[in-house]
């Protein structure tokens, strides 16, 4: 089977897995997510691992703690101000530095910390909304569906018209002509989405298309940054024909933080 068919097959079963989760109970969408975020985690920290950077189980599981106490949060079992326990969590693995005696203290030291904000948060956010909804749509299914929208087009669009590299050093397959292209249409699906089910709201959904384009294209820029860094073409292999699950999310990882922004500050 070539790289694309089963590209669109793991896609189409990955899509069916995220939609119905955004549909479902609160508690299902923590543990869905979490297994996402928890791979993602184990991933990242691989990377890292290849530049001998920070123990990969103490980083990961300080990412996942932070998710719990977050999820724990949001279903009432813990209360808001409980959520301090998440203080610790950033700065408490890295003091482990001092036994590990190891050539990158203050590299390692940052990465503990920075699982947590670059994986759990934005993952965790992914939860938040979810449970916000427009006329029954969860803002976490029209966030994911601009997200989509971006990559299948930029990547079509590359394929068919893209000439001008958009950041070579990176990413030599990226071009202008292909990220033009998702951000149009991704503006055209934002437009979509406000006249099917929120009409009252078109420049949100507008704006919300162009700030999540970019931000979903910094997003693989970034991990792709990391990759090259590491010296390895995917993050990981579980999933086939897109490599890992940090390679499937990190448009997510970037796009939820922006989108999540740009949602309080319009409705709040």
């Amino acid at each position: 089977m070539n790289n694309l068919a089963l590209r669109c097959i793991t896609g189409a079963a990955f899509g069916i897995v995220m939609i119905s989760t955004t549909f479902s109970p609160l508690w299902i969408q923590c543990i869905v997510f979490g297994i996402f975020m928890l791979q993602a985690l184990l991933e990242f920290y691989g990377l890292a691992s290849k530049r001998q950077g920070p123990h990969r189980g103490l980083g990961t599981m300080a990412g996942l703690i932070a998710y719990l106490v977050l999820c724990a949060g949001a279903l009432g079992i813990l209360r808001q101000n409980h959520l301090a326990l998440l203080l610790p969590l950033f700065l408490g693995p890295g003091t482990l530095e001092l036994w590990r005696k190891s050539e990158t203290p203050l590299e390692n030291f940052a990465l503990y910390g920075a699982g947590i904000i670059y994986i759990t948060l934005p993952m965790f956010l992914l939860v938040v909304l979810s449970q916000q909804d427009i006329n029954g749509l969860p803002l976490s299914l029209g966030m994911l569906a601009l997200i989509w929208t971006n990559d299948s087009f930029a990547y079509f669009g590359g394929r068919l018209l893209g000439k001008h590299k958009l950041f070579e050093r990176i990413s030599p397959k990226k071009t202008w002509e292909g990220t033009l292209v998702g951000m149009l249409t991704t503006m055209v699906v934002g437009w979509a989405i406000a006249n099917w089910q929120d009409t009252d709201h078109y420049f949100f959904w507008l704006v919300a298309g162009v700030l999540t384009s970019s931000s979903a294209i910094l997003g693989d820029l970034l991990e792709s940054l990391f990759k090259r860094s590491a010296d390895v073409k995917d993050s990981g292999n579980i999933l086939p024909g897109h490599g890992g699950v940090l390679d499937r999310f990190d448009a997510v990882l970037l796009a939820s933080p922006v989108f999540y922004g740009w949602y309080m500050i319009y409705f709040n």
